[in-house]
């Protein structure tokens, strides 16, 4: 199929080419005449840099700039901000995502060891009391001298803000939701464009996998988590990463309790909806413990997707989570090869990869339309077509 559809591309473009040649005398360039589009292409190169020069300066001179945060507040900033403290591995990855290096950060030690983050950021100092992951230290905090913390939750607000000035993150509610709020936050430094791009770049490797993997989107995917005691916690809808598996498979899970990411069931309650891939993680205390008691159930091995073997443990983070476009990058880069082999033999795609996909995909809208457009007759095509491809199986 993907043979056909090439020849069919070169097939369109071929046709385009002899009808817009026809009749059209073709004049070769001279050296004259290149050396003056070589001046032309010169002078146009410095029209973009020196526009390009003037964004920067644009950019600089926009502060003061005033941002409105996850609870209403107002914060302006006369410039931007040099020593940051992010309070949660949302806004960390948020900060590293438009080059912002924290002075501090309080974020899951895997995070800061990941290098699709930083290639170094487990020498950022945590600063949480001796002997914990969770709580701060407010001493080591400011030890660090921030002039802006990105904060979590509002219990944090008061004493930080003696500190620094506190921007309190919003909690996602969608995956739009985790772009705007990246926004915001680039929109402290100055660097919306940074964020436009991270998002524009997250989009099209989102379409290039679900372009990839169409022959599978009717697939149902869950994520799943152990809580223990025989009980499990389903991602809904509401949930960032069900709604990116959505966009390259099926994700339709609804919270028959109400809104929210997630809602509790037994193991009945999974085999009413017996999803075809479960993307497993654990919330138990006992985490080996749950899954031992999980797996003794007779009732675990009658689902499709263990069954199938289509049952994926998470690798090294605790949950998959989708708070910022590294960790949303992070789950279809590990789980789409995982989850469908045959759609991505070679594992992840690369960037470049991504936007032949997409180039691909773009030429093949471009032959349809103006097929259209031309009224080529059917059987003319048609015979094109076989004559292409019986040329190609001799050759």
């Amino acid at each position: 199929m993907a043979r056909l559809l090439h020849l069919f591309t070169a097939l369109v473009t071929i046709i385009l080419v002899l009808a817009a040649c026809g009749g059209q005398q073709v004049d070769h360039e001279s050296p004259e005449s290149t050396e003056a589009n070589a001046t032309s292409v010169s002078a146009e190169e410095s029209k973009e840099e020196a526009a390009d020069e003037s964004e920067s300066v644009a950019s600089a001179e926009s502060f003061p700039v005033t941002v409105v945060d996850g609870v209403g507040q107002e914060l302006t900033f006369e410039e931007p901000p040099e020593r940051v403290i992010p309070y949660y591995n949302e806004s960390f990855g948020h900060l590293v995502t438009i080059g912002i290096r924290p002075v501090a950060a309080r974020a899951n030690p895997e995070m800061l060891s990941d290098s699709i983050y930083l290639e170094d950021g487990e020498s950022i100092p945590q600063p949480v009391v001796d002997g914990t992951k969770n709580d701060l230290d407010l001493e080591k905090v400011a030890s660090h001298k921030p002039d802006l913390i990105l904060a979590f939750s509002e219990e944090e607000l008061t004493p930080s803000s003696e500190i620094a000035p506190v921007y309190l993150q919003s909690i996602p509610d969608s995956l739009e939701s985790v772009q705007d709020e990246l926004r915001n936050v680039a929109a402290i430094f100055g660097m919306e464009e940074k964020a436009e791009e991270s998002i524009s770049t997250f989009n099209d490797r989102v379409d290039a996998y679900a372009q990839l993997n169409e022959e599978n989107s009717d697939m149902t995917v869950m994520k799943l988590a152990i809580r223990g005691g025989g009980r499990f916690s389903v991602g809904t809808v509401d949930d960032p990463v069900c709604q990116m598996l959505n966009m390259v498979a099926t994700c339709e899970w609804e919270n028959p309790t109400g809104d929210g990411w997630s809602y509790n069931t037994t193991i009945e309650g999974l085999l009413n909806l017996d999803p075809d891939i479960i993307i497993l993680n654990s919330w138990a205390d006992d985490v080996e413990g749950a899954r031992a008691e999980m797996q003794e159930n007779p009732l675990y091995a009658e689902l499709t997707a263990v069954q199938n073997g289509m049952v994926f443990s998470t690798p090294g983070y605790e949950n998959p989570i989708a708070s910022n476009i590294p960790a949303a990058q992070k789950v279809l880069d590990t789980y789409m090869p995982r989850m469908f082999p045959e759609s991505f033999p070679d594992g992840p795609l690369t960037d470049v990869e991504v936007q032949e996909i997409l180039a691909e995909e773009a030429d093949k809208r471009w032959s349809v339309e103006t097929l259209k457009r031309f009224n080529a007759p059917p059987f003319f095509i048609v015979r094109s077509l076989e004559t292409h491809i019986t040329s190609s199986r001799k050759g």
